[in-house]
């Protein structure tokens, strides 16, 4: 192949670089900013998990109260995070 080709090729390639690595920098400083939006507003991001297969087994079967219950029992939640977290497993759009 010519040395055009692999000049271009290379161009192409430090450019591509350049713009993944400004875009990482970019999500790191984004990353950053929200961590420090949720320690402030005193938000664990990880504080409630998906719910365990039993509890949706549960809530698909209709027992949406006894999912709740244990959904709350399994993360600590709240009854009004454990309601939402059942409700969206029951909902027609899953």
């Amino acid at each position: 192949m010519s040395d055009n080709f692999w000049m271009a090729l290379m161009i192409v390639g430090s450019l591509g670089f350049v713009l993944l690595q400004s875009l990482t920098d970019r999500l790191r400083r984004i990353e950053a900013k929200l961590d420090r939006l949720l320690a402030l507003q005193g938000i664990d991001e990880n504080k409630w998990q998906a719910p365990s297969a039993e509890v949706i087994k549960l809530a698909r079967a209709g027992e949406k109260i006894s999912a709740i219950r244990l959904y709350r029992r399994q993360q600590g939640a709240g009854l009004k995070e454990a309601k939402e977290a059942i409700e969206k497993y029951i909902s027609p759009n899953t």
